[in-house]
């Protein structure tokens, strides 16, 4: 069995006297008291899903996994007898048959000293694996189905006979049917996030181990090793040289394997792919994700050049964030998306997922697309144009035509030698209140200097943002959610004017540095 990448810094560990247990997912750490209560009611609904998938039982490269960890199996078992609470949900659910799937091919204790542990451990894959098979995610399709496709394929591996067989020929079928469709023909996932990206090449890699370690490497199609050498040059295209994506939509750091782990995964599993190396304008489509980089390899920007925030039957990880970027200078990041802490559904949710909390404009203070709950959206933000035009990358979305007059935004963005050019294009009839805002990583600081603002790193100016006359900017304070529950000081500048549309505004971030 391959060991994999540990993509996280999720996990259960014993504290330093070797005693408790401290669980921390999502950015949150609790200690653990016996009996463990998996439903942890008073956690958020996130960490008691991590806290259920098993993430950290099977052997990563790093090394194999403790042998006390075995007790915490024994325990689940003991304590969730099918089918109450969020332990059973069909996610965790299925991430947790992998996992342990995995654990099992990795230790064989098919072959136990203790038969009775043994079969308490068959017994409970078993009951889940029929659970899971009788409640596929069909109601809410995306990552969700394709992860359910993955537990099915480990628990038909590991049982065999006629239920096993009916179980792997379920998820392998789902698996290629859900593939073809949510994998996009440039490599992307359909959801359109980074992280959730990562999370499922993470599965496929898992599955191709599996059939491998079971001895079932017959079921390994071409496409199956060529789809994901497309996908790992996809999350090449939106990460930035710190090694961690772009956030757009729902992404964050240390919430899904990195490129290079994925890579690494990869390579092991003898998975062909060498690192592209990306032209000065780099189009993703029809993801409409857009690199930018600059000849003398010191600038990247990733544009969201206005692709669907999702799938019309799953938009829930998709963010206002249509002509939005992000920006590396000497490999680290200078302008960045506000990112997430959270998905409780709130006012801080949906600030996240709002237009101000994204490089991009918003009009008369209405959101692109109408975003609601934690994981909902209504009328939304369509694409209307996107691509490239020699240096330039573009892309034009119709998220306000709803207001009077019609309001429609396009975007060019260009890499120059000294700087970043910006154009927004605004068509339709009226007056119309128009709201920029940049947000900076918070290693950097900003000082409004005439029509424009300076922005420095460790008290070093690095860059000056240019704004046509009559565009009134401001600094303002904010902050930047790199993971769950993280929340960092920053700054962010925001520009605003009222205009009679047709208008048109050119805005520069140049180099000092």
């Amino acid at each position: 069995m391959t060991p994999r990448e540990s993509a996280d810094e999720n996990g259960v560990a014993r504290n330093e006297d070797g005693g408790g247990l401290v669980a921390s997912f999502v950015g949150l750490e609790r200690v653990m008291s016996r009996p463990i209560d998996w439903s942890a009611p008073d956690m958020p609904d996130l960490w008691v899903y991590h806290l259920n998938y098993f993430d950290d039982l099977p052997a990563t490269a790093s090394g194999a996994s403790p042998p006390w960890k075995a007790e915490l199996v024994e325990h689940w078992i003991e304590q969730n007898p099918p089918v109450a609470g969020a332990a059973w949900d069909p996610y965790p659910t299925a991430r947790r048959i992998a996992n342990w799937v995995r654990w099992i091919f990795e230790t064989d204790p098919r072959e136990p000293t203790d038969a009775v542990v043994r079969g308490r451990l068959l017994a409970s894959l078993a009951a889940q694996a029929r659970h899971l098979h009788g409640n596929l995610e069909l109601h809410l399709l995306g990552n969700h189905l394709l992860t359910n496709a993955k537990g099915l394929v480990a628990a038909g591996l590991l049982f065999g006979g006629d239920e096993g067989d009916r179980w792997l020929s379920r998820g392998l079928g789902l698996l290629e049917q859900e593939l073809d469709y949510q994998v996009l023909s440039d490599g992307g996932h359909i959801e359109r996030s980074p992280m959730y990206h990562a999370v499922l090449l993470g599965d496929v890699l898992d599955v191709l181990n599996l059939l491998r370690a079971s001895g079932e490497a017959s079921f390994i199609a071409d496409g199956l090793l060529d789809g994901t050498a497309a996908m790992l040059g996809w999350l090449a295209a939106v990460t930035h040289p710190d090694g961690h994506p772009a956030f757009f939509n729902d992404t964050a750091c240390r919430a899904a394997p990195t490129l290079a782990e994925l890579a690494a995964y990869a390579g092991r599993l003898g998975v062909r792919w060498r690192p592209p190396s990306f032209d000065r304008v780099h189009m993703l489509d029809p993801s409409a994700y857009a690199r930018l980089s600059s000849t003398d390899g010191r600038t990247v920007v990733v544009f969201d050049a206005a692709g669907p925030m999702g799938p019309d039957e799953q938009p829930g990880h998709g963010h206002c964030d249509a002509l939005s970027f992000e920006l590396s200078r000497d490999g680290r990041r200078l302008v960045v998306n506000s990112g997430i802490s959270t998905y409780e559904a709130g006012d801080v949710r949906h600030a996240e997922r709002g237009t101000a909390a994204h490089n991009t404009v918003r009009i008369d203070r209405q959101e692109q697309s109408e975003i609601w709950a934690s994981h909902r959206v209504g009328r939304r933000a369509r694409p209307t144009r996107s691509g490239v035009e020699g240096p330039e990358a573009y892309g034009a979305h119709d998220g306000y035509a709803r207001l009077p007059g019609g309001p429609m935004h396009e975007r060019r963005l260009r890499l120059e030698p000294g700087a970043l050019v910006v154009t927004d294009r605004f068509s339709g009839t009226g007056e119309h209140e128009l709201e920029w805002f940049l947000h900076l990583h918070p290693d950097c600081d900003a000082a409004v200097d005439g029509n424009g603002v300076v922005v420095s790193r460790e008290d070093h100016p690095v860059a000056r943002l240019v704004c046509p006359d009559g565009l009134p900017v401001s600094v303002e304070r904010g902050t930047w959610h790199p993971g769950f529950h993280e929340s960092v000081p920053n700054v962010r500048v925001e520009a605003r004017c009222r205009a009679a549309l047709p208008a048109s505004y050119v805005i520069v971030l140049e180099w000092l540095d």
